[in-house]
């Protein structure tokens, strides 16, 4: 009797370590095929028919391209806007078309590794480079005010975003909507339902597959930001990156600082949900307020 009950003991046991080690692999290989998304061309079909760009190919690192679509401003000022992962320059349309029928340039870049931009998806350097690149991009086009430049990041982009934004002067005014304080804490979080079961081989299939984690810390620089105006958003049901860590980016940035959460929105896709044109709406606002032209100073002249 006792001999038996050994067997099944032990058969519960064997039989548990399969199902959690079954579940580890299966989240270690999700997320690692999520960090190596599959080429996908840019399609215009979907485009709003008063949202017409043009395709732009930037240069940078020693031959290194992206790809990406370019509208240009009517009232001087420019954004580039940076996805998320794994996505592509589509993801942010809604938001570029609203900034473009305000008269702002608009810039949407597919990242490396992503959509129609060769190279690794490591969210690193390179991908800073990127989004220099669109900088430089804007700030050559004629009808663009170098001193009027914005950058739009979402989630993983948003990250990047802010680590270019806090190392180069040009950017007057960051967006960043989905934003993680760091990716280690936001992998944990997502994939935690299991515990370490599942959080660890998110993080561990990030790692893997060459993310710089470290570099992936927004909650780092966003206090380096300010005085530059900052948007922080957030959707209230996001359930991969949690409103809180929104909030406690905000709580470290210094002003002008704002905080949108916007109600029911999930991960991303702001303008699909019923306070979609309020969403739009505030994005507009901030860039309209915070790339207005300056205004000149008038010189002091003694007698």
């Amino acid at each position: 009797m006792r001999t038996r009950w050994l067997m099944w003991l032990l058969a519960g046991v064997l039989g548990g370590c399969a199902v959690v080690g079954v579940k580890a692999w299966r989240t270690y290989r999700y997320e690692r095929a999520a960090l190596h998304p599959a080429f996908t061309s840019a399609s215009r079909a979907g485009l709003p028919s008063d949202f017409q760009p043009r395709d732009v190919t930037l240069t940078f690192d020693a031959g290194a391209e992206v790809q990406g679509w370019y509208v240009a401003p009517r009232v001087g000022s420019a954004i580039v806007l940076v996805h998320g992962s794994p996505s592509t320059r589509l993801d942010l349309v809604h938001e570029a078309a609203a900034l473009a029928r305000r008269g702002h340039g608009v810039l949407l870049l597919d990242m490396p590794g992503h959509g129609e931009s060769p190279g690794p998806a490591t969210w690193g350097a390179e991908h800073r480079a990127a989004v220099r690149a669109g900088l430089d991009f804007l700030a050559h086009q004629p009808e663009v005010d170098p001193s009027r430049l914005g950058l739009f990041g979402f989630s993983m982009g948003s990250a990047v975003a802010a680590r270019v934004a806090s190392e180069d002067a040009r950017v007057a005014a960051v967006a960043l909507a989905g934003a993680f304080t760091r990716l280690d804490a936001q992998l944990t979080h997502e994939f935690g339902a299991w515990g370490p079961v599942t959080s660890v081989p998110a993080v561990l299939a990030a790692r893997h597959a060459g993310l710089a984690l470290d570099d992936l810390r927004p909650e780092v620089v966003v206090g380096k930001l300010a005085p530059r105006p900052l948007l922080l958003i957030a959707g209230t049901e996001d359930r991969a990156v949690p409103p809180d860590m929104a909030r406690r980016l905000f709580s470290l940035a210094g002003e002008p600082r704002t905080l949108l959460l916007v109600p029911g929105a999930g991960h991303g896709h702001y303008a699909q949900t019923p306070d979609g044109d309020a969403y739009l709406a505030r994005v507009g606002d901030f860039f309209d307020k915070s790339l207005a032209p300056r205004e000149p100073q008038l010189s002091q002249t003694s007698e």
